[in-house]
């Protein structure tokens, strides 16, 4: 009696710390156990810390509202990741730099699935009639040609990542400046291409054919030019 108020509290949620004994009529009043929170306790304490919770929050918010099932796979990738490193002792990854690195990896991933419809509906519209197996390595060639153009950029001809004139070096000597050492051969966008296309042809074998390469290449190549506003010279 006089306890229905906190009653109505504690059905809400809205009471804070009730006691013990309060639990305990309020089990008894419904005709329950304590063995019917059983359940509800292993879930709470089987929760990470509260610190450990805030940093998982601040890592997500790169997968914040998206309900996809790149998310939900990049969210299980990222968990087991730092499961891992934490078994094997490593430092933690900072929550803001692996939020930044889990919305690269979604944009890349829904980037790429775009890309995987739009080489589907032009293989459909070609009647090139492919097979299930050629099909789908029709859109991993895409994918792959996708990245050469990402990794290359504008560069179409191979050279060196730092490198430097004969005059610029003297003047970079005489100022007293140090020269930066120089970077490992850059592939061009060509070179990239074609080596794509030998990898391809060597995993595909005769199952997909080099017109449908040539085809699928001309295509990609053409979708990341007005992507980025560079159209082919």
């Amino acid at each position: 009696p006089g306890s229905q108020g906190r009653i109505t509290r504690l059905e809400s949620g809205k009471l804070k710390h009730p006691t013990l004994g309060l639990i305990a009529d309020y089990l008894r009043a419904c005709g329950a156990s304590f063995g019917a929170l059983v359940p509800v306790l292993d879930r709470y304490t089987g929760r990470p810390p509260v610190r450990e919770t805030r940093a998982r929050e601040t890592a997500l918010a790169g997968l914040a509202g998206d309900g996809s099932r790149e998310a939900l796979r990049l969210e299980v990738y990222d968990r087991k990741t730092e499961a891992a490193r934490k078994r094997a002792g490593q430092k933690p990854v900072a929550p803001a730099k692996r939020a930044a690195a889990l919305s690269r990896q979604l944009a890349a991933r829904h980037r790429y699935r775009a890309l995987d419809r739009v080489v589907a509906e032009e293989l459909n519209r070609s009647g090139s009639g492919l097979s299930y197996v050629a099909r789908k390595l029709a859109l991993s060639y895409g994918r792959m040609v996708w990245k050469a153009m990402e990794t290359t950029g504008e560069k179409r001809s191979s050279g060196e990542v730092a490198g430097w004139s004969g005059e610029g070096k003297a003047k970079a000597r005489s100022q007293g400046a140090r020269l930066p050492k120089r970077g490992r051969r850059r592939k061009g966008r060509d070179e990239r291409l074609l080596e794509v296309e030998a990898r391809m042809r060597e995993q595909a074998g005769d199952v997909l054919p080099l017109p449908v390469l040539r085809q699928v290449a001309a295509l990609v190549v053409r979708l990341y030019e007005e992507a980025r506003g560079s159209p082919s010279s």
